[in-house]
This record gives C-alpha cells, structure tokens and sequence, in this order.
C-alpha cells in the first residue's frame, strides 16, 4: 500500500470509530497494522522514536475501548507521523 493510501484508510478508520462502527474499524485496523509497520524503516529516526511512543498509547485506547481517542491517534497522530 502506497503512502498516500495509508493516509486515506487511517481517515477513513478514524471516521468509522467516531460514528461507531467500531466492528468494521477493528477489522480494518487489523488489515492496516502490517501496511504501517512497514512504514516505519521508511521513517526519519525523530519520527521513528514518536511512533515508538504512541503505540502503547494505541493499545491503552484499545484496552479502554476508548474508540474516540483511537479515532484521534488515527486521524491526527499517525496521518501526521507518516505525512
């Protein structure tokens, strides 16, 4: 998946948690994690480190199911981190 689509799924997740389709946004979450890992040697190292940090921020908001802050980390975080 190129870099650009990565961008358009993480905002199209990102609004499926906000209006709770929260089954559907897990599937798609499990399909997009490999799609941002690879992203990640592709990351500057400041970049790299930040992203380092929010994923035990993504997997709190999965703990909680804290799906509006998992919609923010998609849409704000990670869409910021690989643009």
């Amino acid at each position: 998946m190129k870099r650009h689509q990565l961008l358009k799924e993480l905002k199209r997740v990102a609004g499926q948690l906000r209006t709770g389709q929260t089954l559907a946004a897990n599937a798609e979450i499990k399909e997009l994690m490999p799609h941002i890992v690879k992203q990640f040697p592709k990351l500057e190292v400041e970049r790299l480190e930040q992203a380092k940090l929010l994923f035990p921020e993504l997997s709190a908001c999965m703990e909680r199911s804290d799906y509006l802050g998992l919609a923010d980390y998609f849409e704000y975080e990670l869409v910021e981190l690989f643009s």
